[in-house]
């Protein structure tokens, strides 16, 4: 170390370019900083170099230094007249260096300055990857929980507020990420939990339940975040529950007020079975009153994918007395038993859309004349191989050893 320091101060003697910048523009000042060299940057503050010196990027050497966490290099930067509003306070609390944010808030760095590159607030990026002590420091000095920025239409000037404009907020990336002490914080301090949305439309709690981040979620709820905001052609929170299987988030938001109201994209009941949630297709099949839960317990068969809704909406008798799960059967196409010769059918909680189930009542072997349900979208084929690989089918009325082909029976739907 002494003798590369000696080579340095003779190199500076003999009249180099203190401020030349390699290929990226970093000058030896911003390297000195990246790589925690204090010593080597003492001897070329004491050179004169140009402490403000910009690289390509726009970073300055006390924007690298913060941003590495170098807080002897800062030090020597702060006290070298650097300008504070480099951006080395957003890239310190962004990788979560407390003692950097500690150093430049006493040093006068405005709480809420920007990042080098003008997009995200020191707050925002701390937010963003759960740095509380950065959130905590941030906040004590008097960040805007509020402020947002617009970057991807180039305009950087902040939101403030509640201005309803587009714009993620530090409580906005605290929800999306899971930091539920951070989030919290944020609230306490008047982050909005609705205002302010990301570009796609999409609140804080949509994205915490996009993310099955069920704590965060069940924070914006209680806080009076909208449960039945509409995005995207008909995205709701409770679809995205419902979609996701986040049972206890479907019952806190219907506890809030959630609507079930169709959307463009179906019903919360339409999206749990089409997931193939059978949690949530059953709560949401009970909770509709003594008369569906009748149904429920009564083995409805929920848990096999029945829509109750669906078959409704077909003309199916659901006021029939102690309505049970041999009334109601779902089915794949039938086939022979080689022991017994009887027709079995498959459950339908195995890989098979809701969609491509049929009705039938009684036996299975009596399916060509039972009545099926049109399915809502056609469920995907199977290879005639794969039928084949099924094994031989025996009847009862023929003797013959020979193995049967599996055919499709001709009033079965589509498989």
């Amino acid at each position: 170390m002494a003798r590369a320091l000696d080579v340095l101060k003779r190199i500076l003697g003999a009249g180099a370019a203190i401020n030349l910048a390699d290929s990226d523009g970093y000058s030896p000042l911003l390297l000195s900083g990246h790589f925690g060299a204090p010593e080597f940057m003492s001897v070329l503050l004491d050179a004169s170099a140009e402490v403000d010196q910009r690289a390509d990027n726009g970073w300055t050497p006390l924007a690298q230094a913060a941003s590495d966490g170098r807080l002897r290099c800062v030090e020597l930067l702060v006290g070298a007249g650097a300008a504070l509003d480099c951006g080395g306070l957003a890239n310190a609390a962004g990788n979560g260096h407390g003692g950097c944010v500690k150093l430049l808030l006493a040093a006068g760095a405005g709480a809420d300055c920007l990042d080098p590159g003008g997009q995200t607030s020191a707050l925002w990026k701390a937010a963003k990857d759960g740095h509380l002590e950065c959130v905590q420091l941030l906040l004590a000095s008097g960040a805007d929980a509020g402020l947002a920025v617009i970057k991807m239409s180039g305009d950087t000037d902040p939101i403030r507020g509640p201005g309803g404009g587009e714009g993620t907020t530090p409580f906005f990336m605290a929800c999306q990420n899971g930091h539920l002490e951070c989030a919290q914080l944020l609230l306490e301090a008047g982050a909005p939990v609705d205002k302010l949305r990301d570009f796609d439309g999409f609140s804080p709690l949509l994205i915490a339940l996009c993310n099955s981040n069920r704590d965060c979620a069940r924070l914006c709820v209680r806080a009076g975040a909208d449960v039945n905001r509409v995005v995207r052609g008909g995205v709701t929170p409770l679809l995205v529950a419902c979609q996701l299987g986040l049972l206890d988030a479907c019952q806190l938001l219907s506890a809030f007020g959630a609507s079930r109201a169709a959307t463009p994209l179906g019903t919360p009941d339409q999206c749990a079975v089409h997931h193939k949630r059978a949690d949530v297709a059953a709560w949401l099949a009970a909770s509709r009153g003594p008369k569906w839960t009748h149904y429920v317990r009564n083995g409805a068969q929920v848990k096999s994918w029945l829509p109750l809704q669906h078959l409704e909406a077909h003309g199916v008798d659901l006021e029939k007395p102690r309505l049970t799960g041999r009334d109601l059967v779902l089915s794949s196409p039938c086939r022979r038993s080689p022991s017994s010769g009887r027709g079995r059918c498959c459950e339908a909680a195995t890989t098979r859309s809701p969609a491509s189930h049929r009705l039938s009542s009684g036996r299975a072997s009596s399916a060509r004349g039972a009545s099926r349900i049109r399915p809502l979208r056609p469920s995907v084929p199977q290879s005639r191989s794969a039928l084949s690989s099924r094994g031989p089918r025996s009847t009862a009325r023929s003797a013959s050893s020979s193995p049967q082909t599996l055919r499709r029976p001709a009033s079965a739907c589509a498989w």
